[in-house]
């Protein structure tokens, strides 16, 4: 995981905090912007980011800003119960065609999903998370084909990828005429 993370800071590292869209700067509290204006993205402190993460997700900013911020992001995100604000990530990302971007960007997001997919397929099952459910979704914004994804699934052994499986099937279990209905979106 820690090569896919470092990875991203390299291929995102030409995007600077001069690049940011300057209505931006309405938003942040002086002490905010010295801090995105003086350290680098990396550093950038987690309630910062938290912040950013609530703009990222309602479209403000443009794609030099999602890009900026994007590496920091995947960071927090893996870190810590950030996972659903994946998605929203993702999400933003497709809409600012970052999938229609430079070959180095696009491989290197991959990089990223891929990492995080085998980390989430070896965590122990919690049946309070989804954490399959918030990577598939997520993955699903910068794969045409999850296939890749569910074919390394698969291939894993054991109780703990049964459980996955088990854990994201509740997810979509519902009671339709008295019977059980599993009801997956596509």
């Amino acid at each position: 995981m820690r090569a896919a993370l470092d990875d991203n800071f390299d291929v995102f590292s030409r995007i600077t905090s001069r690049d940011l869209d300057p209505s931006w700067q309405a938003f942040w509290h002086p002490a905010e912007q010295v801090a995105i204006d003086g350290l680098p993205v990396r550093q950038l402190p987690e309630d910062l980011m938290g912040f950013v993460l609530a703009n990222v997700m309602c479209l403000y900013g443009g794609p030099p800003d999602l890009k900026y911020f994007l590496p920091r992001l995947l960071e927090l995100a893996v870190q810590r119960p950030l996972r659903e604000g994946l998605t929203a990530v993702f999400s933003t990302a497709y809409q600012a065609e970052l999938s229609s971007g430079p070959e180095a960007e696009r491989a290197s997001v991959h990089r990223f999903l891929r990492a995080w997919w085998r980390q989430v397929l070896a965590e122990p099952v919690s049946f309070d998370t989804f954490s399959v459910e918030d990577a598939l979704c997520a993955a699903a914004f910068a794969f045409d084909d999850l296939s890749e994804l569910l074919d390394e699934w698969d291939r894993y052994d054991g109780l703990n990828a049964t459980l996955h499986i088990m854990n994201t099937a509740r997810l979509h279990l519902s009671e339709e005429d008295g019977q059980p209905r599993l009801a997956l979106h596509p």
